[in-house]
């Protein structure tokens, strides 16, 4: 991870999510991940963070309230 963070972000962060039980660390490395690779592989793992962490919101930025009922 400390050598190719872009190369292990996903795979650790799903780690985190599954069975590591750090949901921080999990959005955390879920987060870096998107930032340097806009896949919808990226994009669906901080939805999963988020889901898994009770703060579901649209990874590519802020929700109008309409979103959130």
């Amino acid at each position: 991870m400390t050598r190719h963070p872009e190369a292990y972000a996903d795979h650790a962060a799903d780690f985190w999510l599954m069975v590591g039980g750090d949901v921080d660390r999990g959005l955390q490395l879920a987060l870096h991940s998107m930032v340097m690779r806009q896949t919808s592989l990226s994009y669906a793992l901080v939805r999963r963070a988020r889901e898994v962490g009770g703060t579901l919101t649209d990874p590519s930025g802020p929700s109008s309230p309409a979103t959130n009922m």
